[in-house]
């Protein structure tokens, strides 16, 4: 072979390792493509682009549950519309006699249908006003801060219609839990619970991640009053906590609250002729007042939404239901017990809890009828 030929095979053959040095290099490490979400953002789909697995958890509040799981929170069970308190426990519909929950009361659904079964209800339920949107949608914070007081006592449909149209029927999202900079989480209802927080001389900026967890559920999941002016319009919406102190709001101190203001007896009660005040899901009072899980450091989210994987991720299952209807799942992260044994120990609570509220229901049922015979018998002139 020539010295030519010879020259221009060793070129060639460079040339070939080359390329396939080249060829299996690994390709240059792209940067992390983030996404940005801008301050205010309330559509879940935005934030979803940034947290697509919570996004798709999320999504699944509005899917039915299995019937076997449940034994009272039967809200979602096998898809059901709705399920009727009134007709499940009858002495709700004369206790609650004179305003809406006596007229139609259902036991709550997923999340997602926060505002559809709000507006799907009779009309009574939200005679109240704006203020029946404080914990139902994720404009409250921005309609409060925007309209006043006209926020309290506009007409429901009224401020229903301020939300775009696009996110009118949206429940809760995002951004009520979350800071859109670092998903770190936010308390977003300030004009309730932060206030509320104030009362008892709590400083929420000192409240650890893990009571954080329960935080947020706290925005929503508690009593609270709505305050009347003369006229009997909402002007206001607070949290009754003013006597208690963080760990141990108890139901006592909420009633001497109740009995001290005269401007939240919300409504007249039909069978006994008084004006009274309500108490109406205090969760977070009961969860943080000296209950066993609490003391043990537990949150809500640990029960309610548990770490799950999703791809290949750990997130918190943003498909928020009760432990009983997701196979004790959460349960098993601290108990060595199966989820038979978990399963019938909740039931055994609920039992024993369902048949003291039935028991005191009746006999308080009774006490009303038996008030509403003494002042009749009083109109007619008759010594009692």
């Amino acid at each position: 072979m020539s010295y030519s030929a010879k020259h221009i095979v060793a070129i060639f053959l460079c040339m070939a390792l080359a390329f396939v040095l080249v060829g299996c290099e690994s390709p240059k490490p792209q940067a992390v493509k983030t996404v940005t979400i801008p301050d205010g953002e309330i559509d879940p789909a935005v934030w979803g682009k940034a947290y697509p697995e919570e996004f798709e958890l999320w999504k699944k509040t509005m899917d039915p549950v299995a019937t076997r799981h449940s034994r009272y929170k039967t809200g979602m069970d096998g898809g059901a519309v709705s399920v009727d308190k009134l007709s499940e426990f009858p002495y709700m519909a004369l206790l609650f006699n004179g305003w809406g929950f006596g007229v139609e009361y259902n036991e709550p659904r997923g999340h997602a249908y926060m505002i559809r079964d709000q507006v799907d209800i009779d009309a009574s339920r939200i005679g109240a006003g704006g203020v029946c949107l404080s914990c139902k949608t994720p404009y409250a914070p921005a309609l409060q801060k925007e309209m006043g007081v006209n926020y309290y006592k506009s007409p429901f449909k009224e401020v229903l219609g301020k939300i775009p149209e696009k996110n009118r029927e949206l429940g809760v999202a995002c951004i009520d839990c979350h800071d859109n900079k670092d998903l770190s989480l936010k308390i977003s209802r300030g004009f309730t619970l932060l206030e509320a927080y104030k009362a008892m001389g709590t400083d929420p900026a000192k409240l650890t991640r893990q009571e954080m967890r329960s935080a947020v559920c706290g925005q929503c999941h508690v009593t609270y009053n709505i305050k009347k002016d003369l006229e009997g319009k909402s002007v206001g919406l607070y949290f009754p906590w003013q006597n208690s102190k963080f760990g141990a709001i108890t139901i006592e101190d909420i009633i001497k609250q109740i009995r001290s203001d005269e401007t939240i007896k919300e409504w007249k009660q039909s069978v006994t002729g008084y004006k009274m005040a309500f108490i109406r899901h205090p969760e977070y009072e009961l969860w943080t007042n000296n209950s066993v899980h609490f003391k043990a450091g537990a949150s809500c989210a640990d029960c309610h939404m548990p770490y799950t994987i999703a791809g290949v991720h750990k997130v918190s299952d943003h498909r928020v239901m009760s432990p009983v209807q997701a196979d004790m799942k959460a349960c098993k992260q601290c108990h060595a017990e199966g989820p038979e044994w978990l399963r019938e120990r909740v039931f055994a609570i609920q039992d024993r809890t369902v048949s003291i509220m039935i028991r005191a229901g009746y006999q308080t049922a009774t006490v009303a009828k038996l008030l509403e015979t003494t002042h009749k018998a009083q109109a007619e002139g008759k010594a009692i």
